[in-house]
């Protein structure tokens, strides 16, 4: 029972690993990100709504209007996590820094 144990709690890395490639895979294959989506689902509702009464949820759909907006904010998004990594990279090369000061003392000492 206990050799069961292990080889589960062993599985259980490789398992994860795969999972994560496989849904990073699906989502790096998919055309389009949500913006190009929320545009063609938007031209979608237009063509279909173009010769229909009154529907349910009508104008619910992304409009021309706010494509600026939101390409602005898609942009901003991306310097900030490009902000982000750089402050992370600066954060990383400080602290390697400091340990190799503090290993240099402590070779020193």
């Amino acid at each position: 029972m206990r050799d069961y144990f292990i080889r589960r709690l062993l599985l259980i890395p490789p398992t994860l690993l795969g999972v994560t490639i496989i849904v990073f895979a699906i989502t790096r294959l998919v055309p389009g990100g949500p913006l190009e989506r929320a545009i063609m689902e938007s031209q979608q509702f237009n063509a279909s709504s173009a010769g229909a009464s009154q529907m349910a949820g009508e104008g619910m759909a992304l409009s021309e209007a706010p494509q600026p907006t939101m390409e602005a904010e898609v942009l901003l998004s991306k310097a900030a996590e490009a902000a982000c990594r750089s402050a992370i990279a600066e954060a990383a090369a400080a602290e390697a820094a400091a340990a190799e000061a503090a290993a240099a003392e402590a070779a020193a000492a």
